[in-house]
């Protein structure tokens, strides 16, 4: 396991799970994406304009099911920044259980001229003590 520079926890809603009677594979990203938003605000807090940043893959593997009522702990690094992408790390846990490990490549988007463009120095400044080797 790596070292993860950030925690977040929410509790899963009945909604959350499918026909299946388990939390349907989907709602797994919102909870690594709600880690990723409260990852960018802790850090960055209102110092750095957040850039846009859009997600342009992601890869999660599913290791145990989830069921209402929990409360899931998503742990989050970042990591391989680069010119204009970065990618967010992380482990989806019930208490101890391990139940999804995640990546989330990012790239910086320019919204006016609709292209990928550099991270701002600002934001870099902001995220270069957190992010894991």
């Amino acid at each position: 396991m790596m070292p993860f520079s950030h925690v977040f926890s929410c509790a899963v809603r009945w909604g959350d799970m499918d026909a299946y009677g388990h939390v349907n594979h989907a709602q797994f990203l919102r909870y690594l994406e709600s880690a990723r938003i409260a990852l960018f605000e802790d850090l960055c807090g209102a110092m750095v304009a957040l850039p846009t940043l859009v997600v342009a893959e992601v890869r999660c593997r599913y290791l145990a099911e989830l069921r209402y009522p929990a409360t899931v702990t998503v742990h989050s690094a970042l990591q391989k920044v680069r010119g204009g992408s970065l990618e967010v790390v992380g482990e989806i846990r019930e208490g101890e259980r391990l139940c999804a490990k995640a990546q989330v490549q990012l790239v910086c988007f320019d919204p006016v001229r609709r292209r990928p463009t550099r991270l701002p120095p600002d934001f870099l400044a902001a995220i270069q003590d957190y992010v894991a080797d």
